[in-house]
């Protein structure tokens, strides 16, 4: 029993060393790799879908696999392509990756404007993606991929996610005297047109 505790403690703290080789700058060698992923669909660009996507890659929650994901993809490139004044403009942001040297897991917000929205205005609409990627023969593909809309919840514990990064400050005063400051925010947001906006906003000094 005693040596079964002692491989599960060794097994842990491999792990959780594992995990801890994920530095900065493998983020951004991830971070890099799904907007080379994104840019690859804007363009039309097959050769760069095949690399990106692994062979047994899955696309949920359709199930879909590689050659229908990129069959996808180029589908809606040549509608663009034909189209281009209703192009949905696509943005993301606010990235969580974690990683391994082996396996990798990249989140992040999509921020999607269309032209065409309710009663033929301009919307915006909010999703999530999950990204679980591995890396083989020396180099990342994805193996699987969600995306799915964010409700209004969703949305806004995004936004005060922007609002909490915006108003803690560090750095010295007038005087050169180092200061740390936190202010807590009571926000009040109104929703125009598909989009939250922040409306009024209270602020308090974290003592």
């Amino acid at each position: 029993m005693k040596n079964i505790f002692l491989m599960f403690v060794v097994t842990f703290a491999f792990a959780g060393y594992a995990f801890g080789e994920c530095n900065q700058a493998d983020k951004k060698a991830l971070e890099a790799f799904d907007h080379a992923w994104s840019v690859a669909g804007d363009n039309g660009d097959r050769a760069a879908l095949t690399n990106i996507l692994a062979d047994d890659f899955t696309g949920l929650p359709a199930m879909i696999n590689k050659t229908q994901s990129i069959d996808g993809t180029m589908r809606a490139f040549e509608r663009n392509k034909a189209n281009p004044q209703n192009k949905d403009q696509v943005s993301s942001d606010l990235f969580m990756i974690s990683c391994t040297p082996a396996t990798a897991t990249i989140t992040h917000r999509n921020v999607v404007t269309t032209k065409n929205g309710t009663g033929g205005k301009k919307e915006t609409f909010y999703s999530r993606s999950v990204h679980f990627l591995e890396k083989r023969g020396g180099k990342w593909q994805a193996v699987s991929s969600a995306n799915h809309s964010l409700d209004d919840y969703g949305v806004l514990m995004y936004m005060e996610h922007d609002w909490s990064n915006a108003y803690h400050t560090k750095g010295r005063d007038e005087k050169g005297q180092p200061f740390d400051r936190r202010i807590r925010y009571t926000d009040t947001y109104i929703k125009r047109d598909g989009h939250w906006q922040a409306w009024a906003s209270q602020g308090t000094l974290i003592p």
